[in-house]
């Protein structure tokens, strides 16, 4: 899930303003590297990703708030099923969630 901070993904895709300066002093060192580094960063720029700019106003802690609950839910998808035997475990799961 890629995020774009400060910057247009388009900027990301056609390695342009800083992306792009950095690419030309990175392929001055290594063309082989730098052609990597682009087409990675071509193929996230192409994935939906978040543009803290367009969620929740910009409001920032939201946009930190809802990515890092995004991600939580998708890594770790918490089941309400908690063993009976496991005593105080079913609070601690509701504070968890």
């Amino acid at each position: 899930m890629p995020i774009f901070y400060g910057v247009d993904p388009s900027e990301v895709r056609n390695q342009k303003r800083k992306f792009g300066e950095a690419f030309a002093k990175q392929k001055a060192k290594s063309v082989t590297k730098a052609e990597l580094w682009r087409k990675a960063l071509v193929d996230a720029s192409n994935i939906a990703g978040w543009e803290p700019k367009h969620v929740a106003n910009g409001n920032e802690s939201k946009v930190i708030e809802e990515i890092v609950d995004t991600i939580l839910d998708r890594l770790c998808p918490l089941s309400s099923n908690v063993d009976e035997d496991l005593v105080g475990m079913t609070t601690r799961v509701l504070d968890l969630k």
